[in-house]
């Protein structure tokens, strides 16, 4: 087997998904505004803007002007943690949470209607072949290799 061809035939598929606007949108949602709202709401201990850089792998001033676009829709707050002044908590508020509530029903609608048009056959196997895609990724170092 061609395991050459075959790489180079999974980067061209991926580069065709990378266009389209399902993909954009799901790319979307694990980045930015919306990534932050997860993160936080994913999270018992109280969140940081140090912690929301390193999660989402962007600046300071990125993840502060994307705080300020939050919390100037009402979806987050910050406040300075009562025990060290110099930290900021960020939290969702009630709103917050419902849009994010919100944004998750519309992505999970759509992966629906994805695996509905797939069918149940190829939908399963595909679950199953991420599934092992996480394994072989967790079991080695894939960044040095």
């Amino acid at each position: 087997m061609d395991y050459r061809e075959l790489s180079l035939e999974f980067f061209s598929c991926l580069h065709r998904l990378a266009k389209t606007k399902m993909v954009r949108r799901a790319n979307a949602f694990g980045e930015g505004e919306e990534h932050i709202l997860n993160f936080i709401a994913d999270h018992s201990e109280e969140v940081t803007p140090g912690m929301l850089s390193t999660a989402a792998g962007i600046s300071t001033a990125r993840t502060a002007a994307t705080l300020n676009r939050l919390e100037e829709k009402g979806d987050v707050t910050r406040r300075m943690d009562r025990r060290d002044r110099r930290k900021i908590i960020v939290e969702l508020t009630p709103a917050g949470r419902q849009r994010l509530q919100e944004l998750r029903q519309e992505k999970l609608k759509q992966m629906e209607r994805f695996f509905e048009k797939l069918g149940e056959k190829d939908a399963s196997e595909l679950i199953r072949l991420f599934g092992r895609i996480g394994e072989i990724i967790e079991s080695e170092d894939w960044e040095k290799k």
